[in-house]
């Protein structure tokens, strides 16, 4: 780790499971394992049950629904079987001509929705002041790789293509997500620089999967009864991947990239208490290595996801005004 990271992690330190993380992580322990349900069946519980412990509701300027089509750039050649929802956070204060990030929810490549994560970005389009576009992108099984991070790449170049439209900079367009859907944020960085397309304007990685193919220190210590477990970890892997073999892939490991230089900037947050926080600051720290201009901070009391649970966590309150203070630093007003 870098002393940049080490310092971070230190400043944020706390002895134990913060008091509402610790409740969430324990309730979440007594349960059947996510596994032990067909991933329809917990999309449909989660549509259904409603988090406790979600952020507020924002007063917005608008939330309109919108769908990205099954062709939509002369750029790719990438076409799909049904159009991809994406979800279009306009705050009040807003700039005639605004910046703005495509959001990818989290939920392992296998659940969550634009739905699940509605109360999250209202939250970072309010603190940011930018556009928040979220992304219904295909899930696994029924998708598996790469086809999430294809929708993820027509998503983002439909709004590039529709930015006038929208009111939105295309010069000043950011990706980000959480988890499953900071891995695919992170992947389409490196897609953009590889495959010489306009790249996003910075990247913010909420803890985010770096790295499908190796066992981290974090995954043996935290791998059960904080939450995410390791066990789950691997059943998301077994959904998304037709083959082992394949979580060694860049683009399913952004981690096993040789090299990230030359990518957007980026900040990535990780929690003490979770499997992913080791692949999220080794990231940060290759990144920086590569000569990206990356930072991490590390939540040290919290458990994976815990920004969901900002309506409880105040940890979760500020991850979000660090990741809008991320973007108005790294895209202006």
């Amino acid at each position: 780790m870098s002393d940049v990271i080490e310092r971070t992690i230190a400043a944020k330190a706390a002895d134990n499971v913060q008091t509402v993380a610790k409740m969430i992580a324990d309730a979440v322990a007594v349960k059947k394992p996510l596994e032990s349900f067909p991933p329809q069946k917990i999309r449909e519980i989660e549509e259904t049950s409603g988090n406790y412990f979600e952020p507020p509701a924002r007063d917005l300027f608008s939330i309109t629904d919108e769908v990205v089509p099954k062709i939509i750039a002369p750029k790719t050649a990438e076409v799909r079987e049904s159009d991809i929802p994406v979800r279009i956070y306009t705050p009040k204060a807003k700039a005639e001509v605004s910046p703005a990030l495509v959001y990818f929810h989290g939920g392992g490549f296998v659940i969550g929705s634009i739905n699940t994560h509605d109360l999250v970005c209202q939250n970072l389009a309010a603190e940011s002041g930018y556009i928040i576009i979220s992304v219904g992108y295909s899930l696994a099984p029924e998708a598996k790789y790469p086809e999430p991070g294809n929708d993820a790449m027509m998503a983002f170049q439909w709004v590039q293509a529709n930015a006038e439209r929208l009111g939105i900079d295309v010069n000043n367009i950011a990706v980000g997500g959480d988890s499953a859907g900071g891995n695919l944020a992170a992947v389409l960085c490196l897609r953009c620089r590889d495959e010489g397309l306009q790249a996003p304007a910075a990247q913010l990685l909420w803890y985010p999967v770096t790295d499908c193919s190796n066992e981290t220190q974090s995954r043996k210590d935290y791998g059960d009864g904080y939450f995410l477990t390791s066990s789950t970890m691997r059943w998301f892997l077994e959904q998304y991947l037709d083959d082992p073999s394949q979580a060694t892939n860049p683009h399913v490991s952004p981690l096993r990239a040789t090299d990230l230089s030359g990518l957007p900037p980026a900040l990535v947050i990780t929690a003490g208490y979770d499997v992913l926080r080791d692949e999220g600051y080794q990231y940060a720290d290759k990144l920086q290595a590569a000569g990206v201009v990356a930072s991490h901070t590390c939540y040290n009391g919290m458990i994976h996801g815990f920004i969901s649970f900002s309506g409880g966590i105040p940890d979760g309150v500020e991850a979000i005004k660090e990741s809008a203070r991320f973007l108005q630093r790294t895209m202006g007003a």
